[in-house]
């Protein structure tokens, strides 16, 4: 089965770019407000903690995914098993049509291949119909892994007393000190996804 995970659907661009959005007013935002006051501060002990999270490392390697990818094989088998039977039903009859070219009358034939043309169609069908469905169902397990992920980075940052949590759509350069994406990955293993 193909994995569609992977591949990039308008939605997940459209995400990616507000997450972006988001980040870099966020860090204009505590760059703005909070550069000044620290500044000011002689001793420095109310220094900013910024921590840094991997999302595309979250997204690969959430055991969610594996749950998402058995449940999604689960719930479409008997969609990839029509198919599958499809598939079986025309290479037979395109097996039987050129095999028997030469003993079959035009009628026959044309028949023979309008069956074929027929079975075509609907295996078509059939792939959009699934294609279409998987992908919906895809995108619902994906948005309400990204919500745990987020309520995930929410707690280790507060545990970890952080003020500030970049991601890697923005990040140059990040000192494996402050990255916790093994943390927050911790805490997904302990998850389920509803």
């Amino acid at each position: 089965m193909i994995n569609l995970i992977t591949r990039q659907q308008p939605a997940v661009r459209r995400w990616v770019l507000i997450q972006w959005l988001t980040l870099m007013l966020g860090v204009s935002a505590a760059l703005l407000f909070v550069g000044p006051a620290w500044a000011q501060n002689s001793s420095h002990t109310d220094a900013v903690k910024i921590g840094f999270v991997n999302i595309r490392k979250l997204m690969a390697q959430a055991p969610q995914i594996e749950q998402i990818q058995q449940n999604l094989a689960k719930e479409f088998d008997s969609e990839r098993q029509t198919i599958i039977a499809l598939r079986n039903d025309i290479a037979e009859l395109s097996n039987r049509y050129d095999e028997s070219l030469n003993t079959l009358s035009e009628q026959a034939q044309a028949e023979l291949q309008k069956s074929i043309d027929e079975k075509q169609l609907e295996l078509s069908k059939q792939q959009q119909r699934m294609q279409g469905a998987y992908n919906l169902r895809r995108n619902e397990a994906l948005a309400k892994l990204q919500t745990l992920i987020v309520s995930m980075v929410a707690k280790v940052s507060e545990e970890k007393k952080l003020d500030i949590v970049l991601n890697n759509t923005g990040v140059i350069y990040v000192n494996s000190r402050i990255d916790i994406t093994a943390d927050v990955l911790n805490y997904l293993s302990e998850q389920t996804i509803d």
